[in-house]
């Protein structure tokens, strides 16, 4: 069913297998403590559960207008962010390693 409720179902149930084989962030690493924020987001100190390696984890914020908070993704910021983390590995030491999406916190 082209375009339909079958389309819609299919889109649901992929994305609900998508989700069910990403380990989260805290079944990874071993967070630590907060180590700053800023505009885009804050920064926690953790170890991988894996690797026992350090690691700087970074969680966005949402977007927010005035008095509401919307989830739509990941800001175009933040994205401009990402995308410059290969830039700094050779000046500051820094190595993106992973970047991932988890639904929003709802408590």
């Amino acid at each position: 069913m082209l375009g339909g409720v079958g389309l819609v179902d299919g889109m649901r149930a992929y994305r609900a297998r998508k989700d069910a084989s990403r380990r989260s962030v805290v079944s990874k690493y071993n967070i630590l403590g907060f180590i700053s924020s800023g505009t885009y987001g804050r920064v926690y100190k953790a170890t991988g559960k894996d690797d026992n390696k350090a690691y700087a984890i970074k969680k966005f914020k949402p977007d927010k207008e005035g008095e509401v908070t919307t989830y739509t993704g990941i800001s175009q910021s933040a994205i401009r962010e990402i995308a410059v983390c290969p830039c700094y590995a050779r000046s500051v030491g820094v190595t993106l390693t992973i970047t991932t999406a988890q639904p929003r916190d709802t408590t």
